[in-house]
């Protein structure tokens, strides 16, 4: 293992049956045929499929100085489509796996009892979970407080989890995440109620990849995205309710990037307090950050207590636009009444197939008015519907698209898949035209010393995993028929055909 500027060289293999945690090499072969991130998760998924594996994997360009390289991945099979699925971890969390030691953690079987997983420093260890019982945000106080470090970053479950409900999802710390294919669940039926993760690792750099980094950061932020910010803007291209947006506007205290990325597209709402108070009160929890915008926006009939019923899915470990919409159709108008429906649905086995209301294979679609191209991306179910399903911020002609919905849904495939490849934040990457495949694979050749890499390599790699993944997806479920549109089963066909 000679990349010591991208990666550690060590995956680590955790058996929850035995609770016992080695570790195997992170070979040349798997980075030089599949680079990282979700294609080698995918490599790792079938060599241990036996084994129920939920793997954790850093990309190529995770915590490097590539704007908007923070993510890491989530692959497993998801109890919601039956189907191999991905969610990108986003915010901080893939930094610090990377810098534990560990490129990859594959977890495998289930534990008879609640546990935890413990990683730093190139150790990992299963423990007892003490935490069990309680929500999100308690049990991440509770790590934080245990391994006396206010820097853990912690991957957790709530009581959704804990109850195996469909509608589960894992959890970034405190404010949820974009899992949308029920990996809550998958925690909670392996009694694995968080992975701790606390890293000091350093990488190398290559001669001349900050000054590349620098200038395309630079480039970026005096491009498209140039004097916009923020959760809202995101909202305005997806033409989300207006209700919503006039929330955003009058609630928002902050706005949030994740690491080294140009776009803060995380917001802060503050809705116990003045919006404008910028001191440290006594106010105790005065909002919370919006990292799901799709989730917000279907509480929007709740009005300005939207955010709320957010913040209550966030404690409650529950996938946020799911759950809305499992509330609205209860009759559940007031915010009262939201939060006690919301308990319910912790301990509820019903999601939006049973309950008859609009899904795409059981996960939910934007509550946005669908089209071809929307509706397409939506349906592959290979990636998250948190993730907006069109480009944002920016227009298509920005990234100069095509004009048909099945050329933007490609393109938005393939987007996706590099991001999740490379390590990118997926939101980021649907902003900045400046970020095309020739820069990446430019950065690429620099920092893994690759003289001859080229973007044709990078979108080789990208479309040979689309054709695998999307393969594994031939069958998967089925699509509401208010989701139906003209010309979808045939879009998909066409998709499919473009990445064979």
């Amino acid at each position: 293992m000679d990349y010591i500027n991208n990666y550690t060289g060590n995956i680590l293999i955790v058996d929850l049956e035995s609770g016992k945690c080695d570790q195997e090499e992170l070979e040349n072969e798997l980075i030089d045929g599949y680079l990282g991130g979700a294609a080698i998760n995918l490599e790792l998924h079938k060599k241990y499929s036996a084994k129920d594996p939920l793997i954790i994997g850093t990309g190529l360009l995770t915590s490097t100085f590539v704007p908007g390289s923070c993510a890491a991945i989530i692959t497993g099979k998801s109890p919601i489509t039956g189907k191999v699925a991905n969610a990108p971890l986003t915010w901080q969390t893939g930094i610090e796996l990377k810098l534990t030691g560990f490129d990859f953690a594959v977890i495998l079987g289930k534990s008879a009892k609640p546990v935890k997983l413990w990683i730093h420093d190139g150790l990992a260890d299963v423990e007892d979970s003490g935490e069990w019982g309680k929500d999100v945000w308690e049990t991440v106080d509770a790590l934080r407080h245990n391994y006396g470090d206010d820097m853990v970053e912690a991957i957790v479950i709530g009581p959704a989890g804990e109850n195996c409900s469909p509608l589960a999802q894992v959890s970034e710390n405190y404010w949820g995440s974009k899992d949308k294919f029920g990996f809550g669940k998958v925690m909670g039926e392996k009694k694995l109620k968080a992975v701790a993760l606390r890293g000091l690792s350093a990488f190398e750099v290559a001669d001349g990849f900050f000054d590349e980094c620098t200038t395309l950061s630079r480039e970026i932020a005096n491009g498209v995205i140039k004097g916009k910010q923020g959760a809202g803007e995101i909202g305005k291209s997806l033409k989300i309710n207006e209700g919503v947006l006039s929330v955003i506007q009058e609630m928002t205290h902050r706005d949030n990037a994740c690491f080294n990325c140009p776009y803060p597209c995380l917001t802060f709402l503050k809705y116990r307090e003045s919006a404008k108070e910028m001191k440290s009160t006594d106010v105790k929890e005065p909002g919370c950050l919006i990292t799901d915008l799709s989730g917000l926006a279907a509480f929007g009939f709740l009005g300005k207590d939207a955010p709320q019923a957010l913040e209550q899915c966030f404690r409650f470990g529950l996938e946020p636009t799911a759950s809305a919409m499992l509330v609205e159709k209860a009759g559940k108008k007031d915010l009262a009444a939201a939060k006690g429906e919301l308990e319910n649905l912790t301990k509820s086995s019903t999601g939006l197939k049973e309950a008859g209301l609009p899904h795409l294979n059981g996960v939910s679609p934007w509550p946005i008015t669908p089209s071809l191209d929307t509706a397409l991306v939506q349906a592959l179910g290979i990636f998250s519907n948190a993730v907006p399903p069109q480009v944002v911020v920016a227009s298509p002609k920005d990234f100069s698209t095509g004009d048909s919905a099945q050329a933007k849904a490609a393109f938005w495939a393939k987007r996706q898949a590099m991001a999740y490849i490379l390590g990118i934040c997926p939101i980021f990457i649907l902003t900045a035209p400046e970020m095309t495949e020739e820069k990446l694979a430019g950065l690429i050749k620099i920092t893994m010393g690759w003289e001859n890499f080229s973007v044709e390599k990078l979108s080789g790699i990208c479309s040979k995993y689309l054709s695998e993944i999307l393969a594994m997806q031939a069958g998967a479920g089925e699509i509401h028929p208010s989701l139906k549109l003209d010309g979808l089963e045939a879009g998909m066909q066409q998709i499919r055909s473009v990445f064979k």
